[in-house]
């Protein structure tokens, strides 16, 4: 868990570069230099939500502490890292060194979260785009691991209706999956692949490891994983989820499993 961040961008420049290797293996010099001039070229729907949001009010509110001068730079820079494919480690680095009031946790919480809510933005684009040989749902997919939060586990799988970007919560990991119509993917829901582990590795989510009283709810019958999903509108970014605590969602009647 500790070193997924990092593996995960080791991951990803991998397959870029290998992606890039196969893609180009055996073209005509002349198609491999026209692969090679638009291989790096970001999607242009993605951009725009990203500089849409760098460009709004609360954006700059959230860091009013700084001077105009400081916040254009930190836009900027924001800007040329996505566009160049700076992963949002690097960047939030840039950032807290523009801005050096800035942590550096702070920093990354929020590029990663941009990142990942302006590409998600792009997929729904995209999806829309190709409306007419997709199916009219999509369905939305978590990143299944010890790491995920129960409303993110809970909504794995849903449909959602093509077009519409997936509502996550800050460093959500989710997206969506398009169906090509005539064929239809099969996904097994969070809610089933969770009963499918054995308690031991049930009790090792991050949300139960921490809570152990909310597991005790949970294997008491008391809740189930799709109580904790809430909502609600983040000033910056729209329409998220979070996951609800078990106060939030038994009232006073989580006393019996808050253990002391």
């Amino acid at each position: 868990t500790d070193t997924a961040p990092s593996l995960t961008e080791a991951g990803v420049d991998a397959s870029n570069t290998l992606s890039q290797q196969l893609t180009i293996a055996g073209m005509p010099d002349d198609v491999s230099a026209l692969v090679q001039r638009s291989w790096n070229r970001p999607d242009p729907q993605a951009v725009a939500s990203l500089v849409d949001f760098t460009q709004d009010s609360e954006f700059r509110a959230m860091l009013s502490t700084y001077s105009d001068g400081i916040i254009e730079s930190i836009q900027t820079r924001i800007t040329y890292g996505f566009v160049n494919g700076w992963g949002a480690r690097r960047t939030a680095r840039e950032i807290s060194t523009l801005a050096q009031g800035i942590p550096i946790s702070q920093a990354e919480n929020l590029m990663r979260t941009l990142h990942l809510v302006s590409y998600r933005r792009g997929t729904a684009a995209t999806h829309a785009a190709n409306a007419r040989i997709l199916q009219p749902v999509a369905l939305r997919v978590a990143v299944l691991d010890p790491r995920t939060c129960l409303t993110c586990i809970a909504l794995h799988g849903d449909e959602i209706p093509l077009g519409e970007p997936v509502a996550d919560h800050w460093q959500g990991r989710c997206t969506a999956l398009a169906q090509v119509r005539g064929f239809n993917r099969r996904v097994v829901s969070g809610e089933q692949w969770f009963v499918s582990l054995p308690p031991e590795r049930q009790a090792e989510q991050r949300a139960f490891a921490n809570t152990p009283g909310m597991y005790a709810a949970y294997q008491d019958g008391a809740v189930q994983l799709r109580d904790f999903v809430s909502q609600r509108t983040d000033p910056l970014f729209g329409e998220m989820v979070y996951q609800e605590s078990l106060r939030g969602v038994l009232g006073e009647d989580a006393r019996q499993y808050y253990r002391r």
